[in-house]
């Protein structure tokens, strides 16, 4: 089993560990923190995922670019749906979704995509 997939698993199997213990469980004055962790090893995830099938697709690509890339999307449509969701939502907890979205999500997405930089200037071939 090729390393990437590995990764994915670990990942998978990370993420539906803290949504059980985030839904389940919801420890007293940790849903926040357990929010943020549920939401970041789902992003890992879902990036880890994507770089998996597009290095079975193909070999040659690279895995810090299909990373980032997909970071962007999720981070970009997370973005749009809350401001659609604030702009449109009537009632009482109007726009509360597209709140939390950008108070959790949002900032999780720009800082895999910052550490992502970072590993890549880190990692990349000296020429």
């Amino acid at each position: 089993m090729a390393k990437h997939v590995k990764v994915t698993l670990l990942l998978w199997a990370a993420a539906a560990a803290s949504w059980a213990v985030f839904i389940l469980l919801n420890p007293a004055g940790l849903e926040p923190v357990m929010a943020v962790l549920s939401f970041a090893l789902t992003i890992a995830a879902v990036c880890s995922l994507a770089v998996s099938i597009s290095r079975k697709v193909r070999s040659s690509v690279s895995p810090y670019l299909v990373f980032a890339v997909t970071d962007i999307l999720i981070g970009v449509c997370v973005a749009a749906y809350a401001v659609y969701d604030i702009q449109t939502s009537t009632g009482w907890f109007a726009g509360l979704v597209g709140v939390l979205l950008l108070i959790f999500v949002v900032p999780i997405t720009a800082v895999f995509l910052l550490a992502d930089i970072i590993v890549w200037l880190v990692k990349r071939p000296k020429q």
